[in-house]
């Protein structure tokens, strides 16, 4: 008790300009201190951000019926679980669907990309879920490719679904930008 009293009679003697000079550093030190905690806040919050990403979230679904090509159409289920403490924002999407075959001909093993298409999710708020359906119809096919892998696939060897993903999203007040692309996965 006798140190903040002495303390506070040391401060009533001080002029004016030191008075302010010392309240002022107080409430920057406090400041700061908020802010680290924010930070590390949003820093733990954002790495789970990451692994609450579902995409696909399910079953894909693609129909690439090349004799009704309006018909073509793929549909990829998502399901995006904002478990940080600040919203997303801004989160697109670019998929792009491969084929892997063997060609009946000359017995190579070809990739082609089939499909292709930007996707734009909007937000998802904190401590929430934001689920759907990625929709593609024929005009984000790639028809020649698609042709050609059926005139060409071996019947009798495996065809592989490949899917490459890009997602981009802001994060904290959009301070955060980040981008997570997965390759060749198998769907």
């Amino acid at each position: 008790m006798k140190f903040l009293k002495a303390s506070l009679l040391k401060f009533d003697k001080l002029k004016l300009s030191r008075k302010i000079s010392a309240i002022c550093s107080i409430i920057m030190i406090i400041v700061i201190q908020i802010t680290s905690i924010v930070v590390i806040i949003n820093i733990n919050s954002f790495i789970t951000v990451f692994s609450k990403i579902q995409i696909p979230n399910g079953y894909v679904y693609i129909n690439m019926n090349i004799y009704e090509p309006e018909n073509m159409n793929i549909t990829i289920p998502y399901q995006i679980q904002n478990t940080g403490v600040s919203d997303l924002t801004n989160i697109n999407m670019n998929v792009e669907i491969y084929i892997n075959y063997i060609n009946d001909t000359n017995k190579l093993d070809i990739t082609k990309i089939v499909y292709q298409k930007y996707h734009f999710l909007g937000n998802c708020r904190a401590f929430c879920n934001k689920s759907g359906t990625l929709q593609g119809h024929s005009e984000s096919f790639i028809i020649p490719n698609v042709i050609t892998f059926f005139d060409y696939f071996d019947a009798t060897k495996p065809v592989f679904f490949l899917m490459n993903l890009t997602i981009k999203a802001n994060y904290f007040l959009n301070l955060i930008q980040f981008a997570n692309t997965i390759r060749n996965q198998t769907i």
